[in-house]
């Protein structure tokens, strides 16, 4: 298996730059940090972890993402709705209005 450096240096205690993963998922999400380990460290090799190389790769791979694809959801919706959202009304009967009234219950 590979090491985990922090900023190009071995982490230690006595250096002062150990990676706290509890910090790190309580401020981004588990989500978040699984996504950068999985992505931006190769498997079996060293990685580096870098604070700005980590808002890097969120940024760009899942901000962008998130964006295009709202960006083609929305625009053929607008356009082929004469530039507004069409109006959603769930019907009373619907199946999911039970189950969210059951929960509000518990």
């Amino acid at each position: 298996h590979g090491f985990l450096t922090k900023d190009g240096l071995k982490m230690g205690k006595s250096l002062g730059n150990v990676l706290e993963p509890t910090d790190l998922v309580a401020k981004h999400g588990s989500d978040a940090v699984r996504y950068y380990f999985t992505k931006g460290l190769d498997f079996g090799g060293d990685g580096d972890f870098a604070a700005e190389r980590f808002a890097l790769v969120l940024n760009a791979d899942l901000a962008n993402d998130v964006g295009n694809l709202l960006q083609r959801t929305l625009k053929p919706l607008l356009k082929n709705n004469g530039n507004k959202f069409p109006k959603h009304v769930t019907p009373e009967d619907h199946s999911l209005r039970k189950v969210a009234a059951e929960a509000m219950k518990a």
